[in-house]
């Protein structure tokens, strides 16, 4: 698995916000990512130490639309919280976004 690959998207909500003054990052990795790699990977393009990630799924869900003649898929994703250590500096989500391809 290539290593820049890993992270697809940057997640920028409300609660991500919040999160990020407690030096943690929401991000939409790939379905076949470990914590190991995101790890390392994140550290490789950022230069931060991180202390933790935290993975889970968002499982793929049906819509309908209209009187339920069309019915169209998400896809599954893979989202990831990363936690740097205490004493590492903030990563602007600017930054993030842009370095993150698309």
């Amino acid at each position: 698995m290539q290593m820049d690959t890993l992270i697809k998207k940057v997640v920028v909500t409300e609660k991500g916000a919040q999160l990020e003054g407690a030096k943690k990052y929401v991000v939409i990795v790939d379905t076949n990512a470990n914590k190991v790699a995101l790890k390392q990977e994140f550290t490789k393009r950022y230069g931060v130490k991180v202390a933790k990630v935290n993975l889970f799924t968002s499982p793929a869900k049906t819509k309908q639309k209209g009187k339920g003649i069309f019915v169209n898929k998400r896809p599954v994703l893979k989202k990831a919280i990363i936690t740097l250590k205490k004493g590492e500096k903030a990563v602007d989500l600017i930054k993030l976004k842009k370095s993150v391809k698309k």
